[in-house]
């Protein structure tokens, strides 16, 4: 049986590409000013510079780059602008895809590249690339640089920029590579600049280059009325935090993920530490709050994960095997990389990062405990001292008081209770196994078992005691049961506030004078409370302050309390 077959002629339809259109969106991958000035070091880099120079000058619409690197002949700067996109540089170079060499297109009137190969150092030929703006994006189809020959320089690694001088009727230069972008276009959002901003960019995506360079960027900024606003050397340290073992991770998805991380030093009191991301043999970075984020928003990553690691707590360099950058150099490929990566960030959290920064955690906690409690220590022992507090101050005995101190029998020599204050009625309790359990002593001597300045705290770790000076009286934070305010010993002078209590955790969100006032309020409670330890009325006035304090805790927290006052004039 024949079959008839019958073969369509097809037609072609030509697309048509408007070449300086083409470039101009390219270009527009980066809008600011920042964001060119880093491809421009990025390229620098690419040529092993050791020292790159910068001056913005937003008066004259303008700004400079130059580096003293290998340089680029002219042969290679060509075949870079006819690979536009297509990925000419090395895997380990910081920037494959060429397109920041164009990036100043539509930004400005026109902009130059300046560069003396090494191998034209003995003749001293300067090539140089001139790129008009206007003209490019007016070309419909090949896109022509001019290219000329400068003969007028003289590379002298010796020469000042801001000093010039003349050797051989030529202008001495320390560099081998200028841009030199001209007449930047009239555009707050464009020209913005923020210094301390581009100064981490810097560190963040290329660190660990300029680390193994030696490299250091010189910045110069001058302002749109002229004046010089900041100078800056931008150099890349060596990570000085406590190094933590690599960790290592592999999967299918992401290959081999390494994380080179440390636990960050503390600067102010607080630890800042920024982690990067990069593929392995690449050394641009990014930096983990940036290119992880995403991985929230997908569901690949718990948002615990993501917190602990950009948290500040580490510092140092997460490097995964299978990554693929964007070309924007943002971030990352969204593909199962991602995934892999996830999955290693996870793995990792889970056997290393957790425990440090629960540990980092309890110990910035701590120390505001202890701020806090020295803080409401100091008001309470100045506000004890007036007179009319001398007979109460009589109910108070601890094995820490010095001579002068007055003695009674105290509670809990007998019966071995505490006093906890549930948010409403007094609940006779046991000794706790942490307050320890003081013999019958003398005047002034201290107990064999009482152990001043330390209590055991969450997770075993042994946390600071604050003691005051005058009354004998000390202050502990633990976690008790939820509806105990605090636990009071007269007998030891031991206040023990309850850290997981609501009111406790209010005021500790809202601050450090919040949670000190706090303190000072319960310690004002339990201590007017003394007298009545042996009455019928204790239960009574224990509840009624008790409620007091807990329709005073939004006026502590909002500064509307009337110890608030009194406190902040008592601790300036």
């Amino acid at each position: 049986m024949k079959t008839n077959e019958t073969t369509a002629q097809s037609r072609m339809t030509r697309i048509g590409v408007h070449m300086g259109n083409v470039l101009l969106i390219l270009a527009e991958r980066y809008r600011k000013l920042q964001k060119m000035i880093l491809e421009q070091i990025q390229n620098a880099l690419d040529a092993e510079a050791k020292t790159i120079s910068i001056k913005i000058d937003l008066q004259k619409r303008e700004f400079h780059i130059w580096d003293n690197g290998t340089g680029v002949s002219r042969k290679e700067f060509d075949e870079a602008l006819s690979l536009i996109c297509k990925g000419r540089k090395e895997v380990g170079k910081l920037g494959r895809f060429g397109i920041g060499v164009i990036s100043p297109i539509g930004k400005c009137k026109y902009f130059t590249f300046t560069s003396l190969a090494k191998d034209d150092v003995g003749r001293d030929v300067f090539n140089v690339w001139t790129f008009n703006s206007s003209e490019i994006t007016k070309a419909e189809s090949d896109v022509n640089i001019p290219c000329d020959e400068q003969d007028n320089l003289l590379y002298w690694p010796d020469t000042n920029l801001a000093r010039p001088i003349k050797l051989r009727g030529k202008n001495c230069v320390p560099w081998k590579t200028q841009v030199k972008v001209v007449g930047l276009r009239m555009d707050r959002r464009l020209s913005r600049i923020n210094m301390n901003s581009l100064k981490a960019e810097i560190v963040s995506n290329f660190g660990k280059a300029m680390q193994e360079l030696g490299a250091v960027v010189k910045i110069t900024y001058i302002d749109e009325n002229g004046r010089m606003a900041r100078t800056v050397d931008v150099v890349a340290e060596a990570y000085t935090g406590e190094e933590l073992p690599v960790f290592k991770n592999d999967s299918t998805a992401a290959g081999t993920t390494f994380f080179r991380l440390y636990l960050a030093d503390k600067k102010n009191g607080e630890r800042s530490g920024k982690v990067n991301v990069s593929a392995i043999g690449n050394p641009f970075r990014v930096p983990a709050r940036a290119c992880l984020s995403e991985l929230i928003g997908s569901g690949l990553l718990e948002k615990e994960v993501f917190d602990d690691i950009v948290s500040g707590v580490f510092e140092g360099d997460i490097e995964c095997e299978k990554l693929t950058l964007k070309v924007e150099r943002d971030g990352f490929v969204d593909d199962d990389t991602l995934a892999g990566l996830a999955e290693a960030l996870a793995d990792w959290h889970n056997q290393v990062g957790l425990r440090h920064v629960l540990a980092v955690k309890e110990s910035k906690q701590e120390s505001v405990f202890q701020k806090t409690g020295m803080w409401a220590m100091n008001f309470i022992e100045t506000l004890f001292k007036r007179p009319e507090f001398e007979d109460l101050l009589s109910y108070l005995k601890t094995g820490t008081i010095g001579k002068g101190h007055k003695e009674r029998k105290s509670i809990g020599e007998t019966d071995e209770t505490l006093l906890s204050h549930d948010g409403g009625s007094l609940q006779p309790r046991k000794r706790r196994v942490l307050s320890g359990r003081s013999k019958p002593h003398g005047k002034g001597e201290e107990r064999k078992t009482h152990s001043p300045g330390t209590v055991a705290g969450p997770r075993g770790t042994k946390r600071s005691r604050v003691k005051g000076h005058s009354l004998g009286l000390q202050f502990e934070h633990e976690r008790l049961s939820a509806d105990v305010v605090y636990d009071f010993d007269p007998d030891s002078g031991v206040l023990t506030y309850n850290t997981s209590h609501e009111y406790w955790q209010i005021c500790e969100a809202a601050g450090e004078t919040s949670l000190a006032v706090y303190q000072a309020t319960v310690a004002q409670i339990a201590l007017v409370l003394l007298p009545y330890v042996d009455s019928t009325q204790y239960e009574i006035q224990a509840e009624i302050l008790i409620d007091f304090l807990g329709l005073n805790i939004h006026q502590i927290v909002e500064g509307k309390s009337f110890f608030t006052d009194k406190f902040k004039k008592a601790k300036v």
